[in-house]
């Protein structure tokens, strides 16, 4: 179940969430977004260096 913005924070502050790690947590999925792009993007310039030769 997810965490809803006006629950409790998981991380045990008694805190909303929306404000104290939702911010945090909005950080970190954004840059695993952004790594696993740049990991498509790799193997998309690797495979095409193998198509080339």
């Amino acid at each position: 179940m997810a965490i809803g913005r006006n629950d409790i924070c998981l991380c045990g502050s008694g805190k909303k969430y929306k404000k104290c790690c939702l911010r945090k947590d909005i950080i970190a999925e954004k840059e695993e977004m952004l790594e696993k792009r740049e990991s498509i993007w790799r193997n998309l310039r690797y495979i095409h260096l193998l198509h080339m030769e």
